[in-house]
Parts: structure tokens; C-alpha cells; sequence
């Protein structure tokens, strides 16, 4: 059955009513983060204290942090270097399904490298990975959707840091390396109050990742995590431990007067097309974990055009924060692989690097098809799947669920 659309209109109409007075309150909250920004813009290191104040008292408060840049810098589109290699990688997965019949799951990461000093087309990576039976299941039962999630983005930044360590290995010019991946550099973003019965898987694989960020720190490769439309409101929590009174910084988790109001709500009217912002330092929960030499920073690039801005938040490790040359060498090429895609700015590395990881509904049964008629060879036993996968998928599945 389709949705129930006339028992959905007269919510629609109420939410129409009641949105236009959302909005008029959300923006007069925006226009007093943005007053405060500006008033408090030069006041660097007075607020770098008081963030590590106010951790001191929540360790698992999440903010920005400022560096030595003011708050509401902007810095224009520095001169695209001419003999950097970019290098992308994306991840995709086959989820374990238990009604499917065949016990398995998959991970899949796509690689693509591009030289700008060569005229030759990209060159393009593929790696996969199949977990069955005994990989299904981890010290408190089956393995989750988080945990095929967590295993897919830490095999995506393994395989980078060894194409990277292959590239270097054949490079007789020593070109400048600068690699991306899709969303957050940090490995699990805003999860990262995984704990109890998933913690050790948790912890393992942060030591795997911390791993590659050495590697890639080695051979000197730039590297970031691009998310795009991005609605973290990192500054505007820093916003608010700004103006908090200090008997109260212990509950600046929870006391948000700027709530709804998101940072590209602060950089939307200040960063020209091109521009980045200043570069921040990101506090969170795991901050601690981070050797001073890989903590992670930020910043805020406008990667639209005129009268069409377009946000993007790009996180890096402190290697490049700390470098002028290679922090804009990182801006420059960015602005540049966004432009390639034209109306719809994205990386277009990260883009190829998608197509090339993602893994389609055919291609997970094909690969399900071949799982079964290898046991049914070796005489090992397959099971059926449920009625219920039989009926969902009769003439092709359509719907999400």
C-alpha cells in the first residue's frame, strides 16, 4: 500500500503553518552567534583556555578550538601546485543478512589516483574483502551493521595509506601526495561514545587507524576527510562556552542557547567563493587519544561560486594544520576538483572513487549466487533463506525496507 497521504496532509498543512515562525527564531539565534563571533573573533588564546577549562570539567565535551588564526578569518584561494598526485578512496559494504540464507558480509573500497603533472588518466584501484561463518561473530554474539561500518571505514584509510606507501616507493620525483577520503578524517565522528560490549573492537581498530596516520605522516602525504553540506556546530559550541559563566562550564554539554544553529550558519555570509576559514582544533571525547603529533583540526571552505555559496568542512591531521605550504596545497586543490563537477561542487576523485567502491543489489545477489554454488561443489550444506526474504523480494526488490 502507498502512504496514507490524506491522513498526512493536515500535518503537512500544520507544519507549513508553524515552520515560517521556526525560522524567525532560529534566525534571530544565528544573528547573535554571529554578533558574538565577531565580538570575540581576536580573543584566541583568553578562549583556547577556557575550552581547556571546561574539559577539565567534561572531559567529553565536543567544540572547536581555536588555534592562532581569529575566529573570522577568511583566506583566498592560494596558486594550485603544479606536481601533486591526489589520491581518493571510498568504501561500500554488503551488510550481514540473516534471513538471506548465506551467512556473510563484505567490505569494498575503491581507489582512484590522478597526477596533475601527467597528461595520462587516472589510475584506478579496487579491493574486497568477504567475512564468513566464523567472522561473523565477535566476543558478545553476531557482528552489527556499526561494527561492518567501523571495519569498512578503517580499510578504507589502511588501503590509502598503502597505495600511498606503494606510490612512494616508485616515485623518482618526489611529488607532493595529498589524499582524501569522504566524511570525517576522525574515525567514528560523532559516535564516539561507542562503549560497553563493542569497545574492544572499538579500540582495536583505533589503533589500527592511528597506524595508517603515522604512515601517511611518514611519507609526508597531506592528507583529509571532506564532508560535504556539512551541519556540525563545532564553533557555535565554542560560541557558547565563550559567553558561559565559568561556575557553569561543567554543563556547557547540555546548556545550548545557540541550539539548531549549525557553523555553516556563522561562514555561509563571511567566506568568499574559494575562500577557507580559519583552522580549528577539534575537541571530543577522544581527543585524548590522539598523539599530539596526529591531532585532528578543521576548517571551513566555501566551494560554490558567486551568489551560489556551498560549505564544505575538511578535517586534517595537525601535520598539515601546522604547514602553511601543504595546508594551501590542500585548499587549492580542492577548490579545483570541486570545480570539475561544475554546478554540483564536489571533490570529483571522491566522486570517481564512489562509483568505483559501490557495490549494487545484482552484485550482491550474484556474489551470494556464487557463495552457494561453490559449498553446493564441495558438498558442504546451504541453507534456505526465510519466507520472509522470498516474499520481500519476489519480482525484485523496490522499497527501502
Amino acid at each position: 500500500m502507498p502512504l496514507n497521504y490524506p491522513q498526512l496532509q493536515p500535518q503537512i498543512i500544520e507544519l507549513g503553518k508553524t515552520s515560517a515562525i521556526r525560522e524567525n527564531r532560529l534566525q534571530a539565534l544565528r544573528e547573535k552567534a554571529n554578533e558574538l563571533l565577531e565580538n570575540r573573533a581576536q580573543d584566541v588564546a583568553a578562549l583556547r583556555a577556557k575550552v581547556e577549562r571546561a574539559v577539565k570539567r567534561d572531559p567529553n565535551l565536543r567544540c572547536a578550538v581555536p588555534v592562532s588564526e581569529p575566529l573570522t578569518g577568511s583566506y583566498p584561494l592560494p596558486d594550485l601546485p603544479a606536481d601533486a598526485v591526489l589520491l581518493a578512496a571510498d568504501g561500500s559494504q554488503i551488510y550481514p543478512d540473516k534471513h538471506s540464507g548465506t551467512n556473510y558480509y563484505a567490505i569494498n573500497v575503491g581507489g582512484i589516483l590522478l597526477n596533475l603533472s601527467e597528461p595520462a588518466a587516472p589510475k584506478t584501484f579496487v579491493e574486497s574483502k568477504l567475512k564468513l561463518i566464523d567472522d561473523m561473530y565477535e566476543k558478545y554474539g553476531s557482528i552489527s551493521e556499526k561494527h561492518v561500518k567501523l571495519e569498512r571505514d578503517l580499510a578504507e584509510r589502511k588501503y590509502l595509506s598503502l597505495w600511498v606507501e606503494d606510490y612512494f616507493s616508485k616515485d623518482e620525483y618526489g611529488h607532493l601526495m595529498i589524499t582524501l577520503t569522504d566524511g570525517p578524517l576522525e574515525l567514528w565522528g560523532n559516535g564516539d561514545k561507542i562503549l560497553g560490549k563493542e569497545s574492544e573492537a572499538v579500540q582495536e581498530a583505533f589503533d589500527e587507524y592511528t597506524k595508517t596516520l603515522y604512515q601517511l605522516l611518514e611519507c609526508g602525504a597531506i592528507t583529509a576527510g571532506y564532508v560535504d553540506k556539512p551541519r556540525a556546530d563545532l564553533v557555535v559550541r565554542l560560541l557558547e562556552i565563550a559567553q558561559s559563566e565559568e561556575k557553569y562550564l561543567s554543563e556547557e554539554g547540555r546548556n545550548r542557547p545557540f541550539r539548531r544553529v549549525a557553523d555553516a550558519d556563522l561562514f555561509i555570509s563571511r567566506l568568499k567563493s574559494g575562500e577557507r576559514s580559519a583552522v580549528f582544533c577539534l575537541q571530543s571525547q577522544n581527543s585524548h587519544k590522539y598523539p599530539e603529533n596526529l591531532k585532528l583540526h578543521f576548517f571551513y571552505l566555501n566551494v560554490g561560486y558567486k551568489d551560489h555559496p556551498k560549505l564544505a568542512r575538511v578535517e586534517i591531521p595537525i601535520w598539515v594544520a601546522e604547514n602553511t605550504p601543504k595546508l594551501n596545497a590542500l585548499h587549492a586543490v580542492l577548490i579545483q576538483q570541486c570545480q570539475t563537477l561544475g554546478a554540483k561542487p564536489y571533490p570529483y576523485l571522491l566522486h570517481r572513487s564512489h562509483e568505483i567502491a559501490v557495490v549494487t543489489f545484482k552484485e550482491r545477489d550474484m556474489l551470494t549466487d556464487m557463495i552457494n554454488q561453490e559449498r553446493r561443489r564441495c558438498g558442504a550444506p546451504t541453507s534456505q533463506a526465510s519466507n520472509k526474504h522470498e516474499l520481500k523480494n519476489l519480482g525484485g526488490r523496490k522499497s527501502y525496507k
